[in-house]
């Protein structure tokens, strides 16, 4: 709802009307598909002119709306949220090289140079299973991001396939 908040002068009845229309644009955000005639700084607006509603609110000039988040199947997606990405990765039995360092090449798509995900082994099967796969997780030393993969040395070529979990915060 987009009513003024502003109380002009009139009987009573006129004043309960006006107020009573500003409490609710206020409780509502000023929710509208188009933005409201009145501005002020700070002030929220719910934009419901699109697909999902977003949460905008004026700057401290009064000069902009500044996106503060969308709604999407009624859960809050805040607009400067941190992003968390996981992904499930296999070191193979297939290194590159017949000496120190050997090298494998794990391509994952949001990865940059910049990035240090943090990799974990999810070893799965019996119990003496999941001690060869730490065992072999012990050989490699290192992991290093480039654009779209990241790369693992290891000082011996892991004879099993180890199963690893990615986590990335952006």
């Amino acid at each position: 709802m987009q009513s003024s908040v502003e109380i002009k002068d009139g009987t009573g009845l006129e004043v309960l009307t006006q107020l009573n229309a500003a409490f609710q644009t206020l409780a509502s955000c000023n929710t509208g598909a188009s933005e409201p005639t009145e501005t002020y700084p700070a002030m929220h607006w719910l934009d419901t002119s699109g697909a999902n509603a977003v949460l905008k609110q004026r700057n401290a000039d009064n000069t902009a709306w500044i996106e503060r988040g969308t709604f999407i199947d009624n859960k809050f997606h805040s607009a400067d949220r941190t992003q968390i990405i996981v992904r499930e990765l296999t070191l193979s039995t297939d290194w590159e090289g017949d000496s120190v360092p050997f090298t494998q090449e794990i391509e994952v798509e949001e990865l940059s140079e910049t990035d240090a995900p943090t990799i974990t082994i999810v070893p799965a099967g019996t119990h003496s299973e999941q001690m060869a796969q730490v065992a072999e997780f012990s050989k490699v030393y290192r992991g290093v991001t480039t654009d779209g993969k990241i790369t693992f040395y290891a000082k011996e070529a892991t004879v099993l396939p180890v199963a690893l979990q990615m986590q990335l915060i952006k």
